[in-house]
């Protein structure tokens, strides 16, 4: 028999087996693609590292902020409206000045900017993941209509995500992605940087404030690509208005399963993390 040429197996042959060569027995088709492609990690995998991001973030901003009535100062209203969320109940210069405790509030403005800049869609120029991953959402987004999707469209979608994350050269080895996720982690940190100088804890120098944010926003770039890879896809929930008690806010998101590592949506999501509220 040629070399390469398929084993016989008769009219009868199963055809979910992958096929297999003479030679090296190496199997082929769609089958052994899978193989070959990243696999979804255990439940407790993707809870470990989400929680850690959030710990980060909770004493980052405990350790290096504290809950002062100081007045804010005369650049503060523009520099800390960059930081309005709308899962806040107003804008930020009217909450400070209105909360018994700002720190929930630094959580929480920290939480959401980060947790936006590693999801898809988000905005581009901020984002801290490869452009690649996030235009193809992002033009999904803006085109949205009231049609209805396209069969198997979130099952596909899902599928480009993991082909992406296997073909793309490996990110953490990219020069041009690793120069553009620094730019954008710097504007990051001196944006927030300035926008709650008045809370800042005089204890702590600078750079240390600034080292410890600039390392858990590279983290952050690196768990979000991780996500972006898992064959099942998971959302950050910041809940609504219903999800709250009067003056309490989410500081952390839920994190929601909302499809298996075979791409099938679950009928009713999973909780993965629950969120965490706080009073203000």
């Amino acid at each position: 028999m040629e070399l390469g040429t398929l084993r016989e197996h008769g009219n009868n042959y199963d055809r979910k087996r992958p096929l297999v060569t003479e030679q090296t027995g190496t199997p082929r088709g769609p089958a052994a693609l899978e193989s070959y492609l990243p696999q979804s990690a255990d439940d407790k995998a993707v809870k470990n590292n989400v929680s850690t991001l959030f710990e980060q973030i909770e004493l980052h901003v405990e350790n290096f902020y504290h809950d002062s009535t100081v007045s804010m100062y005369a650049d503060a209203d523009p520099e800390l409206s960059k930081f309005d969320s709308p899962y806040l109940p107003r804008p930020l210069t009217t909450l400070f000045p209105q909360s018994r405790s700002r720190i929930p509030l630094i959580k929480h403005c920290l939480a959401q900017f980060i947790v936006s800049s590693i999801s898809i869609p988000t905005n581009h120029e901020r984002s801290f993941l490869p452009p690649d991953f996030v235009v193809l959402p992002n033009t999904i987004e803006s085109c949205k209509s009231s049609k209805p999707k396209k069969p198997g469209f979130d099952e596909i979608l899902a599928r480009w995500r993991v082909l992406s994350a296997y073909l793309r050269p490996d990110p953490t080895e990219d020069p041009s992605y690793i120069s553009r996720r620094d730019r954008a982690v710097s504007e990051a940190v001196q944006a927030f940087s300035r926008a709650f100088k008045p809370w800042r804890n005089s204890k702590y120098r600078d750079e240390d404030r600034v080292r410890s944010l600039t390392e858990i926003m590279k983290s952050a770039a690196d768990l979000g690509i991780w996500l972006f890879s898992q064959p099942s896809t998971f959302k950050f929930h910041w809940g609504g208005r219903e999800d709250t008690k009067e003056h309490t806010i989410v500081v952390a998101p839920a994190l929601l399963k909302m499809a298996d590592e075979n791409a099938q949506s679950l009928s009713v999501a999973q909780v993965m993390i629950e969120m965490v509220t706080q009073k203000v």
